[in-house]
């Protein structure tokens, strides 16, 4: 598995593949070596064993037809007869050599060369007293009693040894023919089995490829997704461990910086966001103390509009006083006209300020000098009546 993660996927892939191609090759090659020698088994049978059967029992059914010939050409009388059957026995004995040579080229083990040995040695000796048979036949009733014995004796006997010995021949490539039938068989069976046991290992091998494969590559898309619905949820401190060279890796690799990237922009969102509160708190009580000030300075206002209305109450009583003692100072009545100047002085400055709150300190400033005047009208206003009273 560990071999696996450092493989790219599509090596991975080709490795899987030329291993299931590499079992099916195998697997074709065995039974095509089994089907071979099913087939080896099979020609040997067709081309060997039932055609050595066939022309024995062709060279058997023709060594028949030169002894009855011979026979016949001893019992036939007449000359025309006898050269007739001779005629049929020179024939068939050719068919005979033709079919033991053609018999010769499929010997195939020593047993049967032997055998084949034998059986030649046995005709060969069976010819020759049916030579002398035919010789004998020929002469007319001069050999026609040693015709007979011979025909019944000898080579009654010598035809009798070279028919077993092709009997012999034929159970043999019977036999042959059997083994050869069995391996076949074997062959067989053995490919079937042979054949199974591979498709079973060629299917668990390739299964069990596949899962491998499948496995190294659905386990970490299976991890990345768990991050990725992770980072979704907004947690951002999942340990990403990261083992191979392959896709899956990179793909876990890119989302482990990925991560740490957000979390860095986290940190230092957060850590932007603290500020701002924090600012956003000094500006909260910054306004907060303004608030104050500004009602501190209306209540000022509202006291100092209250200090003019009660002055100017007294400076128009001080005003009358000074009509009233015009008569008496001339001197009092200017002070008193330049006093009631100054308050007219002292009301425009107060409605100016009432639509002005934004001149407070300096209307504040005006109003306290006009006070500081007006308490020096109302002092002087004060000694002068004092001196004419």
């Amino acid at each position: 598995m560990r071999y696996l993660v450092n493989l790219r996927i599509g090596t991975r892939l080709r490795v899987g593949f030329g291993i299931t191609l590499l079992l099916l090759m195998v697997t074709g090659g065995l039974a095509a070596l089994q089907a071979s020698r099913i087939y080896e088994g099979t020609r040997e049978i067709a081309d060997n064993w039932l055609v050595s059967v066939q022309t024995l029992g062709e060279i058997r059914a023709l060594a028949n037809g030169v002894r009855r010939a011979s026979l016949r050409s001893v019992l036939e009388s007449e000359a025309s007869a006898k050269n007739s059957q001779r005629s049929q026995h020179d024939a068939t004995l050719a068919s005979v050599k033709v079919a033991m040579a053609s018999y010769e080229k499929r010997v195939s083990s020593p047993e049967e060369r032997q055998r084949f040995d034998n059986l030649s040695r046995a005709w060969d000796a069976f010819l020759a007293s049916d030579a002398k048979l035919l010789t004998l036949s020929e002469a007319g009733d001069a050999g026609l009693a040693a015709a007979r014995s011979l025909a019944t004796g000898e080579a009654a006997t010598l035809f009798a040894q070279a028919l077993d010995l092709i009997e012999q021949e034929v159970k043999l490539n019977r036999a042959g023919a059997g083994v050869a039938t069995d391996e076949a068989a074997t062959n067989y069976h053995s490919t079937l089995l042979l054949t199974g046991v591979l498709c079973g290992t060629a299917l668990l091998l390739s299964v069990a490829v596949a899962w491998l494969i499948t496995r190294s590559i659905v386990t970490p898309l299976g991890r990345a997704v768990g991050i990725a619905e992770t980072v979704a949820r907004g947690d951002l401190t999942s340990n990403i461990e990261v083992s191979g060279r392959d896709e899956t890796s990179q793909l876990l690799l890119a989302m482990r910086n990925m991560n740490a990237r957000l979390l860095d922009v986290v940190s230092r969102v957060r850590s932007s966001s603290e500020s701002i509160a924090s600012g956003s708190a000094q500006i909260a009580a910054g306004n907060t103390d303004l608030s104050q000030r500004t009602e501190e300075q209306a209540a000022s206002l509202e006291e100092t509009a209250a200090s003019m209305e009660q002055l100017t109450a007294t400076v128009k009583q001080n005003t009358e006083n000074a009509r009233q003692g015009n008569t008496l100072a001339g001197n009092a009545s200017e002070v008193a006209v330049r006093g009631g100047q100054v308050v007219a002085k002292v009301v425009d400055t107060m409605h100016d300020i009432s639509d002005s709150s934004a001149k407070v300190a300096e209307i504040i400033a005006v109003i306290e000098g006009i006070a500081f005047q007006t308490n020096i009208l109302a002092l002087n206003a004060a000694v002068e009546a004092a001196r004419a009273g």
